[in-house]
């Protein structure tokens, strides 16, 4: 099921709604 999340990402806050693939795919570029 889709989530919707606060993220902070470069000094911007911003809702996204987000699914496990999204989620995982979001840590990995987090990583980088």
């Amino acid at each position: 099921p889709a989530k919707v999340t606060a993220h902070w990402h470069k000094g911007t806050t911003y809702m996204v709604k987000l699914d496990d693939s999204v989620i995982a795919r979001d840590k990995q570029l987090d990583e980088r």
